[in-house]
């Protein structure tokens, strides 16, 4: 999980390099509109990853 949490994060940041390097609007809106798809990936990544935890520590707990 962490590496694709890596992966997606990076994923944000260059889609938007590319983006902003396209010479017309609709190549920009499609490198924007993948970054967010990456930003939503790690977002739930985390969630997940969090929930996790939370669960193996209550497990622990009991």
């Amino acid at each position: 999980m962490t590496s694709q949490i890596r992966r997606s994060s990076v994923s944000i940041s260059d889609n938007l390099a590319e983006g902003f390097g396209r010479e017309t609007n609709l190549d920009k809106k499609r490198f924007c509109i993948m970054s967010k798809g990456s930003l939503l990936e790690s977002k739930i990544n985390l969630f997940m990853g969090e929930t996790l935890a939370t669960l193996m520590l209550k497990k622990q707990l009991n």
